[in-house]
């Protein structure tokens, strides 16, 4: 692949790829380390004493969080996902009784755009028994309503499937009663049923699409609902879905151009992965120096170089190692990523994603920043008159230092999302290694926001290690585990109009469940410091924000070690962070990292 640069514009390609496995940065250091107030505690230590009376203001009440939310709100997660219904009526169009011998049968399929409260296909002029209804024309962000019309026989249980393929299989729909229940399900009475799932059409799955209806019938033959001898009945149905003008814009966002680029800067560079361990390089101006990263995250500086062009590869120990990124010194160019290191560029088959680090105890903190670690880019979607319609994110789970129960969540506050918007949410879980993990889990808001779970609960995205009682890839001498990745589609109807909404990166938050013998907390929230305007709610009773974005070649500290011990700049930060001393040059995590830091060579 080829990566070509302007005058000072950077390229940043969204994709996953490994992440994370060591890394450091470059440029000045603060001194002064943190007090030490609060004595760490053992992480996984769920029977610790009661909160003291300056309990953090991030508990259970915190606005916005059970009450308010409209997905995600239970504490358990006991939400039904999707928004179908069964409704329970006759129809005068369906008036043929089951044959003998029939156990069900389907009579008829639709797809309708969302129809009013109380109307049904079978009431809209142009209705065939025969071929379904087909009520379109269909586009990109559009809510739709599919129906299906049935009957069955007494004492008969049914599964029932709603699979949608569209031309682009990403956007595919797998939703199967019983796994995702959006039915109704349990035994029926004899009778004509009619079954309606709404399902808002995402943007990029525009052309051909085919909706399957597959209802699976038998006994009940126990309590775990084995159903004996099976019956399948399959009804299909086709539409097409149009595609509506739309622009984008990436979070993280690409490096902003110079204002004034000085005359040494190169007007233009070419970057080219000719393979997974090479990397051809052209600069407009003489090439003093390119540094490769490689996918453990390890990087080697080629220097003193001359010419314009060249090949670059790794050597020595790093012969042989995928590549990631590169930076390139073509005249005076910089990132300020470190000494001598020029502009970046991604391989845009791996990833670059903003990290998100969080510190999950609601006293005595241990600050070590690992208690949930994840990275996240985002794909905004914009109509053409500049309302977003869609968010897709990519969410990458690191290392979890937390033996408590915990969720992580993308939540757009319900007190900004536009009022009448619904909003629908896909998430999609898969292991490293592409296979899914778990169904395909739809979620419909109503008209009060998004609060989406990703990983509910964290340890299904990263499993405690054989060698570890609570911990994943934050301590030493342990096994690592490859985390898994999610992909979550969230869609907006009507499009929300610029200013209802915060641009990425939301707010991501974790949800703790901290409960032991004698001690239950309830849940509470641990949101993402992004600004000093969220100081008055996101930072603790020693001023330090419990959350906050990093860049991805960040290195979280290992378990119970303090994370100013491996940044010198942070306590620099927090100062500044609280209104006091002068804005840091460097932000501390753009610094290399001095000790106790996760580097993927201390793990098995």
């Amino acid at each position: 692949m080829r990566l070509t640069s302007n005058r000072g514009i950077g390229v940043l390609i969204l994709v996953l790829g490994l992440m994370l496995f060591s890394c450091g940065g470059g440029g000045t250091t603060a001194t002064g380390p943190i007090g030490n107030e609060n004595p760490p505690t053992t992480q996984g230590d769920i029977t610790a004493p009661p909160a003291p009376s300056d309990f953090p203001v991030f508990q259970p009440e915190v606005e916005g969080a059970f009450e308010d939310a409209p997905l995600g709100t239970n504490p358990d997660y006991n939400v039904t996902p999707g928004g179908g219904e069964e409704i329970s009526r006759g129809t005068s169009k369906v008036s043929s009784a089951l044959d003998p011998g029939e156990q069900f049968k389907i009579h008829w399929m639709a797809v309708t755009n969302q129809l009013a409260a109380g109307v049904y296909p079978d009431d809209l002029e142009g209705f065939s028994e025969e071929t379904g209804l087909n009520q379109g024309p269909f586009e990109e962000g559009s809510p739709i309503q599919m129906w299906l019309v049935y009957e069955v026989a007494s004492g008969n249980t049914l599964y029932r499937e709603w699979n949608m393929a569209t031309a682009n299989p990403e956007y595919a729909l797998e939703l199967i009663d019983g796994d995702v229940t959006y039915l109704t399900g349990g035994d029926h009475e004899p009778g004509i049923y009619m079954a309606k799932f709404d399902y808002m059409l995402p943007v990029g799955s525009a052309g051909d699409a085919t909706l399957e209806c597959i209802l699976t019938g038998g006994v009940k033959a126990s309590s775990l609902v084995i159903i004996e001898d099976p019956t399948v009945l399959t009804e299909t149905m086709t539409f097409t879905v149009e595609a509506v003008p739309i622009t984008t814009e990436d979070f993280p966002p690409d490096q902003p151009p110079l204002d004034d680029p000085p005359d040494c800067w190169p007007d233009w560079i070419n970057v080219d992965f000719v393979s997974e361990t090479h990397v051809d390089v052209e600069g407009e101006k003489e090439l003093s120096n390119v540094v490769l990263q490689f996918a453990d995250y390890s990087v080697q500086k080629w220097d003193d170089l001359s010419g314009y062009t060249g090949t670059f590869y790794g050597t020595g120990a790093n012969s042989g190692k995928t590549l990631i990124g590169v930076w390139v010194k073509s005249g005076c160019n910089k990132s300020g990523d470190g000494p001598g290191y020029g502009e970046f560029y991604p391989n845009e088959e791996k990833n670059r994603h903003a990290t998100m680090v969080w510190e999950d105890l609601i006293y005595n903190a241990d600050y070590d920043y690992n208690d949930m670690v994840a990275s996240m880019s985002a794909e905004e979607i914009f109509t053409a008159d500049g309302k977003l319609i869609q968010v897709n994110l990519l969410v990458k789970a690191l290392a979890r230092g937390a033996g408590y129960a915990a969720d992580w969540q993308f939540n757009v506050e319900s007190a900004l999302v536009s009022p009448g918007a619904e909003v629908q949410a896909i998430v999609k879980q898969f292991y490293h290694t592409g296979e899914p993990h778990g169904d395909m889990r739809l979620w419909n808001s109503g008209t009060a926001g998004a609060c989406v779970p990703v990983f509910a609960p964290t340890v299904s995205a990263l499993p405690v290690p054989p060698d570890h009682s609570f911990a994943t890839n934050v301590v030493p001498n342990t096994t690592y585990i490859e985390g898994d990745y999610a992909e979550v589609i969230i869609t907006f109807n009507p499009p929300l109009p610029e200013g209802t909404y915060e641009h990425a990166p939301y707010d991501p938050e974790l949800r703790v469940r901290p409960r032991g013998v004698g001690n239950d907390y309830g849940s509470y929230i641990v949101k993402m410091w992004r600004s000093r305007d969220d100081n008055a709610t996101r930072l603790d009773s020693n001023g330090r924000p419990l959350a906050f974005i990093v860049p991805d070649t960040f290195c979280w500290p290992l378990e119970r070690k303090r994370i100013w011990n491996c940044f010198d700049g942070f306590a620099n930060w927090v100062e500044w962070v609280n209104d006091g001393g002068t804005a840091p040059d460097l932000m501390w995590s753009e610094d290399d990292p001095v000790a106790d830091y996760f580097d993927r060579a201390l793990f098995k």
